[in-house]
């Protein structure tokens, strides 16, 4: 793992939002996931004023890409974030694929599986709700 604070996440978020703001595409999307990511990480630290990502409790860096669980320790709000607890996503094949969870959608993305349309336009919108709300928490600036 590669020792990061919360400004080196704070300018990750900045940059692949900036690109993923033209969102239209998996590569894109996968961009935007990732600055999500980076930014509530970022909020995180800044918040329990730890200086680096590799002090994060051994717990919180286990869930990775888990962006739900990032979400309930920063305890968002259900109306910001929704019924992200419950939410998942189907791959475009023939309908019959298990639900994924969220955490699973950077693979999708990174590895061109296809999300169900209805699906990924539900999470594109989760994403932006949770970039717009790191970016008016004014903590990534």
């Amino acid at each position: 793992m590669i020792p990061v604070g919360f400004s080196e996440l704070g300018k990750a978020f900045r940059m692949h939002d900036r690109v993923a703001v033209n969102a239209n595409d998996a590569s894109h999307y996968l961009l935007l996931f990732y600055a999500v990511e980076c930014g509530l990480k970022s909020v995180y630290l800044r918040r329990n004023k730890l200086m680096k990502k590799n002090i994060i409790n051994e717990m919180l860096l286990s869930r990775g890409h888990d962006l739900q669980a990032w979400v309930k320790e920063l305890r968002l709000s259900a109306q910001l974030v929704g019924a992200t607890s419950s939410f998942s996503f189907h791959l475009k094949k023939d309908g019959k694929d298990q639900p994924q969870p969220i955490k699973q959608a950077h693979q999708a993305w990174r590895y061109g599986a296809l999300i169900d349309r209805k699906d990924e336009k539900m999470l594109i919108n989760w994403l932006w709700k949770i970039s717009d709300w790191i970016q008016k928490e004014g903590i990534v600036s």
